[in-house]
């Protein structure tokens, strides 16, 4: 058995600079089991006579201890970053059993990256810290067969109920469709996974990989640091054919693409990992007993009709003072409702598309005080910009909580038209 020396790095260059989760501990190197083709550690080494998929080399425990023993409180370390952390040998040596138990007892947090099922059987759930592990299962295809011809790892079908079972039990995991080839995703099963996470990585065309697929390549017609990249609208129209998660985000090597995503679709925009963080902070403000009265909705789409603030101003005062109104209060209309409610001390749930705030801002202090007032967010992690999607997820959040939904004005066709297909509600302004 060969020692693994070089367990531990820090990524640096382009990927330490967007990675938030730049510290790789490896407890196996120089070899993977699973032997995934196109695997770009394997492509780094291979050959250089350095990879030995029949007997990696293994970390030194001891060694992995003083290392941990530096780390600080509260950081995250990445376990599997080159090779399969899971990977069978760990059965036999069990380094990364035991060094998830030195992080746990350092406090640290450890983002683990697998191919492998081993995770979610008892002897490391029983481990597994749900404050400090965040786990991503990596799924290639939905079809067994077809894995089984580019990588020598647990079939997706077992990797797949790992994630729902380590789901269920309230740990911190993401499936991570990494690379995203859609030649080998069943949609229809993918999108029935019962996951709320998703991480998705589109492929990285270079000559190794057009050795590894017989695929189309002629749609790769991006370069971009050494590799060819599918174009970013290719990639919007292939990301929506993946449904069946409440978060999404994609982790991207193009510049554009990255600032796309960032902007526009990733749940969490400053942390495409999307790791959830128990905080000691306070996760509403305000009178929390408000949830259990009787709850009317309120959104309306930007688009501003004049002639609707007076319908809103009549109807308020035909509602019960019981009746807690929820929004967002972004549009013109949902701000405008606000400053009324606040006015005639209304009850109030404020819900943020972004996480809580630090502190009680101003204008409600009031409102909170007197117990009207309840702000809370459907996000738990630190998500400090709006976006498109959060507001989406936000306007979800709103419309499956209420007992009853109004809407203010309504643009056909947009973004909130399309959230209401299927469901009931009343207009109280106009649909244009």
């Amino acid at each position: 058995m060969k020692e693994f020396k070089a367990f531990y790095k820090v990524v640096e260059g382009k990927e330490g600079e967007r990675c938030h989760y730049s510290t790789r501990l490896d407890t196996y190197g120089c070899g993977c089991f699973h032997n995934c083709k196109y695997c770009y550690a394997k492509s780094l080494l291979a050959f250089r006579g350095l990879w030995n998929p029949e007997e990696p080399s293994v970390a030194d425990i001891k060694k992995i201890e003083k290392k941990i023993k530096t780390l600080k409180k509260g950081s995250v370390v990445r376990l599997g970053g080159m090779t399969d952390c899971f990977q069978p040998c760990e059965e036999q040596h069990n380094v990364t059993y035991n060094t998830i138990k030195l992080l746990n007892e350092r406090g640290v947090h450890y983002l683990i990256v697998t191919k492998s099922d081993l995770i979610a059987t008892d002897k490391y759930m029983k481990i597994l810290d749900k404050n400090l592990a965040h786990i991503q299962i990596t799924v290639t295809s939905t079809d067994d067969k077809i894995a089984a011809q580019y990588e020598n790892a647990t079939p997706p079908t077992k990797r797949i109920k790992a994630i729902e079972k380590l789901g269920a039990e309230g740990f911190d995991v993401a499936i991570r469709i990494s690379p995203f080839i859609p030649e080998f995703i069943n949609f229809e099963t993918l999108n029935k996974i019962k996951c709320k996470k998703a991480i998705v990585e589109f492929l990285r065309v270079n000559a190794f990989i057009k050795r590894t697929f017989n695929l189309d390549y002629s749609l790769y017609t991006h370069k971009e640091g050494g590799y060819y990249h599918l174009p970013l609208e290719t990639k919007k129209k292939l990301l929506k054919k993946i449904t069946g998660f409440e978060q999404i985000s994609v982790c991207e090597d193009c510049s554009e693409a990255y600032n796309y995503w960032k902007s526009h679709v990733n749940y969490n925009p400053s942390d495409c990992c999307n790791l959830s963080f128990n905080s000691s902070k306070s996760k509403y403000i305000g009178n929390l007993k408000l949830l259990k009265n009787t709850k009317y909705g309120f959104l309306s789409s930007q688009k501003y009709c004049p002639g609707t603030s007076l319908n809103i101003k009549n109807w308020l005062k035909t509602l019960d003072p019981d009746v807690c109104v929820v929004s967002g209060f972004q549009s013109k209309l949902e701000k405008e409702l606000l400053d009324f409610l606040l006015q005639e001390k209304r009850k109030i749930i404020f819900v943020l598309s972004t996480d809580v705030y630090e502190k009680c801002p101003q204008k409600f202090k009031e409102a909170v005080k007197n117990g009207s007032m309840l702000i809370i967010s459907p996000f738990d992690t630190q998500l400090r910009i709006k976006t498109r999607n959060a507001a989406k997820t936000r306007n979800k959040f709103i419309i499956e909580m209420v007992d009853k939904l109004f809407i203010g004005d309504l643009t056909s066709n947009g973004m909130l038209d399309t959230m209401l297909k299927d469901k009931t509600y009343c207009l109280i302004g106009e649909k244009t």
